[in-house]
């Protein structure tokens, strides 16, 4: 049997370990999209500007918006393809975990009464 150093599954870590390192960067791509978004919404609630200041101000909120939405979908892709690729080399479904079943929680009062 090959120990875990001679099959080169410890220097690279689990399954599990790599898969995580695969799924990393949902939670900041979403923040980065939902950001963008704000910004782009409080763009459009300003209205159309008419002087030169609020043109100003309307593009240091439009033009960070929409680049935290690029980033976000640019984020999500590159997920999205570190997965697909993970799941090319070691097969669909390699390093998940599956929830762990937990027994029904007994409380005050869940104990019926034979008597």
């Amino acid at each position: 049997m090959a120990s875990e150093s001679d099959s080169g599954a410890h220097a690279a870590g689990g399954l599990i370990t790599q898969r995580m390192a695969a799924e990393r960067g949902r939670v900041t791509a979403t923040v980065y999209l939902l950001w963008g978004a704000m910004l782009l919404a409080t763009a459009v609630t300003r209205g159309v500007p008419s002087e030169t200041v609020e043109w100003v101000l309307g593009a240091a909120t439009v033009i960070p918006g929409a680049g935290l939405i690029v980033f976000g979908v640019l984020a999500l892709r590159a997920r999205r393809r570190r997965i697909s690729e993970f799941e090319a080399r070691h097969g669909v479904g390699a390093g998940q975990q599956s929830p762990v079943a937990r027994g029904r929680r007994r409380t005050a009062g869940s104990e019926r009464f034979d008597g």
